[in-house]
């Protein structure tokens, strides 16, 4: 009797664990980890071609970017950078050892930015980023990107 009540209580605890599992880090659909992947290319592409109405579609109204030099650029000073072709971020770009961990419409983006022939010095090396995307009427935008500088 007493060994079916300890059997009852240990899969009754490990049913209200499995149970609540999901509440910790629930996984997102790779459909969202595939559409947030695009948009982080798409940024990184937009940055490198200077192309300003890629990063207007991309931003949200309320983006902000912390640059390298801890400065702080609204949406229409960061995108207006890139208006007339007198700033070029880099010649070429690619990112790496990206994660992503989604809360609702909200993503939480890290990750590493190789860039080659930058017009501010040095022109080549690598910054850690943080992205913060927010799901608005069923498009991914830019909110916040924070950036430093690695060697």
């Amino acid at each position: 009797m007493m060994k079916r009540l300890l059997v009852t209580v240990i899969l009754m605890t490990a049913a209200l664990f499995l149970a609540s599992a999901p509440a910790y880090g629930q996984r997102h659909s790779r459909a969202s980890d595939r559409a947030i992947m695009e948009a982080e290319k798409a940024y990184v592409d937009a940055i490198v071609k200077g192309d300003h109405a890629a990063l207007s579609s991309l931003l949200d109204d309320q983006y902000v970017f912390t640059n390298t030099e801890g400065a702080t650029l609204d949406r229409g000073a960061h995108v207006g950078r890139f208006k007339g072709g007198n700033y070029r971020f880099a010649t070429k770009a690619d990112i790496d050892d990206v994660k992503i961990r989604i809360s609702g419409n909200t993503a939480f983006v890290t990750g590493r930015l190789n860039f080659w022939g930058a017009d501010t010095p040095p022109p080549d090396g690598h910054s850690r980023y943080t992205h913060v995307w927010v799901k608005k009427m069923g498009r991914w935008r830019l909110v916040s990107n924070h950036s430093h500088r690695i060697s």
